[in-house]
């Protein structure tokens, strides 16, 4: 897990995938008895992230059709328990269902991003404000 301002993370996260290592292997990584030589390979770097969205409530649908993929389930129910768990703990409601005929518009897609949704946390109301 990450935390810092996010111009030092990004400049970690470039830093590391630009770090090449030795790895020795057969060409096609498979043959056995064949003599292994070196390949550099490119470090994977593949964040898992937490984030915290806010937005007004009269959005929701259309932020949460947005951003979540499969209504913000995953399809690995192991990982689905482990979202449940973290939901309790952070305080948060189950993402409820949504209209999906509207979309933001982004300069960016999402669709090479898995978006997995862990919960909702209502707006504070005071006096007569939404408090995001």
């Amino acid at each position: 897990m990450t935390r810092g301002p996010k111009n030092h993370v990004d400049e970690m996260i470039n830093q590391l995938r630009g770090v090449y290592l030795p790895w020795k292997c057969t060409k096609d990584g498979i043959v056995k008895g064949v003599k292994k030589e070196n390949y550099w390979i490119q470090m994977r770097v593949c964040p898992i992230q937490l984030w915290d969205i806010s937005f007004p409530r009269e959005y929701q649908d259309v932020v949460l059709n947005t951003l979540l993929t499969d209504k913000g389930k995953t399809p690995h129910s192991r990982q689905q328990k482990f979202i449940t768990v973290l939901r309790k703990c952070l305080g948060l409601k189950k993402i409820p269902d949504y209209k999906t005929d509207k979309l933001l518009t982004m300069r960016t897609s999402v669709k090479h991003t898995d978006m997995i949704g862990i919960g909702i946390k209502p707006d504070k109301i005071i006096d007569g404000t939404e408090m995001i």
